[in-house]
């Protein structure tokens, strides 16, 4: 039987590991894995992935091993047990960061050819992967923005969740590039609706996203 390897993973913003960030925001990944002998002594530790390292002392019984690392991009943080006899057993954590999703509230006049990368990223951060998801929405005699990783590709729906209404229609669709925390200016694809329009908090409004 191969060595037991138990990976845990805390970071220094608290959150838990699994949480998806916004990409190019540092955080520090500090890693403890418990490492067990099974059928053979332990002979060899190895840290790969987010960290590239081999323990230089290791009891044949395994023991308890501490790495850190600081992380701004998508990585897996995997630690390696190998025994005498060549077995290996692995604990595995990943990583996720995305550039972020904005969800804006413009004004009347403003259209897509006048808008602008800081009334874009002014608004809500979503950090959120590709996939369809729910935005709640209050909107005080504005327009609503969306504006996104133009790797997503173009949306497919923009569902009115409350009615049943598809209001993909009702918004216009640009261009437009944004410098993201990295310092790299990425394409984002914006959806801004074309007339403003009042949604109360009470209204418990929801719109749908779909690729």
């Amino acid at each position: 039987e191969s060595p037991a390897v138990v990976l845990a993973v805390s970071m220094s913003d608290g959150k838990t590991y699994d949480t998806i960030r916004e990409k190019g925001v540092s955080v520090t990944a500090t890693c403890k894995a418990t490492i067990t002998k099974k059928s053979y002594d332990v002979s060899k530790v190895q840290w790969t992935s987010g960290i590239i390292a081999t323990e230089s002392s290791v009891a044949t019984t395994g023991g308890t091993f501490t790495r850190t690392l600081n992380v701004s991009s998508n990585v897996t943080i995997t630690c390696k047990a190998t025994d005498i006899k060549g077995l290996s057993g692995t604990g595995s954590k990943p990583l996720t960061f995305v550039n972020p999703i904005y969800l804006s509230y413009i004004d009347e006049p403003i259209n897509n050819s006048t808008l602008t990368e800081d009334l874009i990223t002014g608004g809500t951060k979503i950090l959120k992967k590709k996939a369809t998801f729910n935005q709640s929405i209050i909107s005080d005699n504005k327009k609503v923005c969306f504006a996104y990783d133009s790797s997503y590709g173009n949306l497919t729906s923009i569902k009115d969740v409350n009615n049943g209404f598809e209001n993909l229609g009702s918004f216009v669709q640009s261009t437009i590039n944004i410098t993201t925390a990295n310092g790299t200016v990425v394409p984002y694809t914006v959806y801004l609706m074309d007339a403003p329009v009042t949604i109360y908090e009470a209204d418990n409004f929801l719109y749908q996203l779909k690729w």
